[in-house]
């Protein structure tokens, strides 16, 4: 038999195929996975034909009520879903949701041992760490979002202090809390008495969380900072399909396929991803693309996990989908609750939900209401779209959707 031709082949991300049970079941064969990405896709489904068509700030009702609990009901399948409580729009009406109120709480609780690079939930200005010195600032962020928490009694001011007990050898934990200070006297969420022991606590307080400092400016660095403040200045993103980030573009990318076709080497494979692929970008935004050797990827590794699942492959070998379906199985066979499985989902999130869309796309594309009347709480970085109920209503929906691996 003589060679096959080798022609391109272009596979849509492996998210994608985990959002859709009759595509998954043909790329798979494994009918337990399939009732599994079933049932996601149910919920997800709940989700966003809910959240993306409400129209106000204030949430009730019975939609809005199996909305947030089919949020919730993912974020307590296992320790890595609870990450999407950090998303969770907060400011739906509580009263009567007991179901919705105890599941939150316990799907935050478990965020509590959970470090984020800080500046990851604000503009994205992370410093190659061979271009600086120091180390990243981090933070527990769940704990940034206790003024909303505390404020609708979902923790209450007794917990607040018992946490702080429970967490007194951890430094970082309290330096979180105090950050919220100038929050809790603003909104008035905490009681005088209360007010006053945790500003009586924060005096007694000898901690600086380490920082970063930049050495020199990289290359990449001041394309970054040119890229910034271009968007300011101009406001240039489209948006299209924000919540359902590849399959919608693939017509308009053919050009961009063909050309990391003529490219690959033998035994490679073209990796594209980037804002314009995920349905936001500036009109002179590129595409990112990444050129692997087949066996790079063929291994269980969190820090690719963005590369692997979130892109679109374009090869010239005809059993690709077979092979990269080969892969992703090493992944799936990974324990629920391993360090391994939360790493890659929190590579995906980061991927989706804060790289680009939460520092640049959506603010420069919908503004940030929310952001401008939090923006002088700098302790929070309260000028983030993390805070803006409509990027958390679109980081709700993606999470849902593609934040996954069965």
């Amino acid at each position: 038999m003589g060679d096959r031709k080798m022609t391109k082949v272009v596979l849509m991300p492996l998210i994608e195929t985990f959002s859709d049970p009759v595509e998954f079941a043909r790329v798979f064969k494994n009918h337990a996975a399939t009732e599994q990405v079933s049932a996601r896709a149910a919920s997800a489904k709940l989700i966003e034909d809910y959240f993306a068509n409400v129209s106000d700030y204030m949430q009730e009702g019975q939609e809005a009520h199996d909305a947030y609990l089919a949020l919730v009901d993912i974020a307590s399948q296992n320790d890595a879903n609870a990450r999407l409580a950090l998303y969770m729009p907060l400011n739906f009406v509580y009263g009567g949701w007991d179901d919705v109120n105890k599941a939150y709480q316990q799907a935050w609780l478990k965020l509590l041992d959970y470090l984020d690079v800080r500046e990851c939930f604000n503009l994205g200005d992370v410093y190659e760490r061979e271009a600086s010195e120091g180390d990243y600032e981090y933070v527990i962020k769940c704990l940034h979002l206790l003024p909303w928490l505390i404020e609708e009694e979902i923790v209450s001011p007794e917990q607040l202090f018992m946490l702080l007990d429970a967490h007194e050898n951890q430094p970082i934990f309290a330096s979180c809390v105090y950050d919220c200070l100038e929050v809790f006297e603003d909104w008035g969420c905490l009681s005088e008495k209360d007010l006053l022991e945790l500003k009586s606590r924060y005096m007694r307080f000898d901690y600086q969380r380490p920082k970063q400092i930049l050495k020199h400016c990289t290359a990449a660095r001041k394309d970054w900072r040119e890229e910034y403040l271009r968007s300011i200045d101009e406001t240039p993103v489209t948006l299209r399909n924000i919540t359902s980030p590849f399959k919608p573009n693939l017509m308009a990318m053919s050009d961009v396929f063909e050309a990391v076709s003529q490219q690959l080497e033998p035994g490679q494979v073209a990796l594209v991803g980037g804002s314009r692929v995920k349905g936001y970008s500036s009109d002179n935004s590129d595409y990112d693309i990444w050129y692997f050797q087949l066996e790079e990827l063929d291994h269980v590794d969190p820090a690719l996990a963005h590369y692997i699942f979130d892109t679109f492959w374009v090869s010239k070998d005809p059993d690709i989908e077979a092979k990269r379906a080969a892969i992703a199985e090493k992944y799936m066979a990974l324990p629920k609750d391993s360090e391994q499985y939360r790493d890659c989902l929190i590579r995906i999130e980061s991927d989706l939900l804060q790289f680009r869309l939460m520092h640049k796309g959506f603010p420069y594309a919908y503004g940030s209401d929310l952001s401008k009347s939090l923006q002088k709480y700098k302790d929070i970085d309260g000028g983030s779209a993390f805070y803006d109920v409509r990027y958390r209503r679109v980081a709700s929906i993606l999470y849902s959707k593609y934040v996954y691996i069965p």
